[in-house]
């Protein structure tokens, strides 16, 4: 069975697709030089040329680094529109599986954080997401499973700076100081890009209708965070008062339905990088 990655060329989009070609799953990528979401016509013209059985991971998004607008929210959701009116008419789609973000549990939710907390979105992206996940379960639920993994910051071990691990451990081998803004007080539970593509693969070899929180259910401080990257790489720690993300509100989470579910334990950050429990 083809399974199309929408929204391949991004960083999370790529990295799935890379892993599923490895594993040699047969492939479709999308991306806007391919097919612009955001034209109802050229997403049904490009549906209408799969002549066969096809799961969908959704991955395409404007981020809130790119654009955090009004107009953002209203692209978003055209995308994932045309997208859902396009394949709620196909008998060939099997499964859909949708990545949104934690950001729809907004700013201070109760903790530990559930599937079942409160959505609250505080901005346009995280609004657009929750928007998103509506569309999609309710478009398609007659149709096919449709899978939603809200995702925490993704992260590569490698160094990618499009994270905020990354960026951190670009930071250390790259100058040998990471920069920690704020007081690093606040707890997060970030996740490795590869554990979210093995999970991805469970998903599509057994697909479950639903919402699920990808996380560890372990979760450091960023001071925590910083100190073992320094560690690894021997880099000095710089300090700032200024926090331009602003998202000053812990995050830690209940992961006992992803791991009923898929039977995945998603490693926690010290065990990535090696350093410590």
């Amino acid at each position: 069975m083809t399974t199309i990655v929408v929204g391949y060329k991004g960083f999370i989009g790529s990295r799935v697709y890379n892993f599923l070609q490895m594993d040699q799953f047969p492939l479709i990528g999308v991306s806007r030089d391919v097919c612009d979401l955001s034209n109802r016509a050229e997403v049904f013209s490009f549906f209408e040329t799969v002549a066969e059985p096809f799961n969908i991971i959704f991955c395409s998004v404007i981020d809130r680094g790119v654009d955090n607008s009004w107009s953002s929210f209203q692209s978003n959701i055209a995308m994932v529109k045309n997208c859902v009116d396009c394949v709620k008419k196909s008998d060939l789609i099997k499964s859909m599986v949708y990545l949104s973000s934690v950001d729809v549990y907004g700013a201070s939710p109760v903790l530990p954080i559930t599937e079942n907390t409160p959505s609250n979105p505080r901005d346009f992206y995280g609004l657009a997401k929750y928007v998103s996940e509506i569309i999609f379960s309710r478009g398609l639920e007659k149709v096919c499973p449709v899978t939603i993994l809200r995702l925490p910051g993704i992260y590569d071990a490698g160094g990618d700076t499009r994270s905020v691990v990354g960026r951190y451990i670009n930071e250390a081998k790259s100058k040998g100081t990471v920069e920690l803004q704020g007081s690093g007080a606040v707890l997060r539970d970030y996740v490795c890009v590869s554990d979210l593509c093995n999970l991805i693969m469970k998903v599509l070899n057994r697909p479950a209708s639903g919402v699920f929180n990808v996380a560890s259910g372990t979760s450091f401080k960023l001071t925590e965070i910083v100190e073992r990257i320094s560690a690894k790489f021997d880099a000095k720690i710089k300090r700032s008062s200024e926090d331009k993300e602003g998202r000053s509100y812990d995050l830690v989470f209940d992961v006992s339905r992803l791991k009923q579910n898929f039977g995945i334990d998603i490693r926690k950050l010290s065990t990535v990088l090696g350093s410590g429990s």
